[in-house]
């Protein structure tokens, strides 16, 4: 595994343990699986940097929507901006 690599998902998975209350259920779990994975050398994926940042980013955006992670709709209608 490429160390560089390591150390950026080690950093995102520190960042995502520290707002674990944040995340949905489905984040949630998809960190442990991460987090297990980064545990052994050579076994995170392609895409698993990729799903880390783009939970932070839902964190985010839940946070400037005012809605928690136990929202369960996939799609809110926004307002639109003409």
């Amino acid at each position: 595994m490429d160390l560089t690599k390591h150390v950026e998902l080690k950093a995102l998975t520190d960042r995502l343990d520290t707002r674990r209350g944040e995340l949905s259920a489905a984040e949630a779990t998809l960190l442990n699986d991460i987090s297990r994975r980064l545990a052994v050398p050579g076994e995170t994926t392609f895409d698993d940097k990729t799903c880390l940042e783009v939970m932070l980013r839902n964190i985010e955006i839940r946070k400037q929507m005012a809605v928690g992670p136990d929202v369960a709709e996939r799609s809110r209608e926004l307002p639109r901006k003409d």
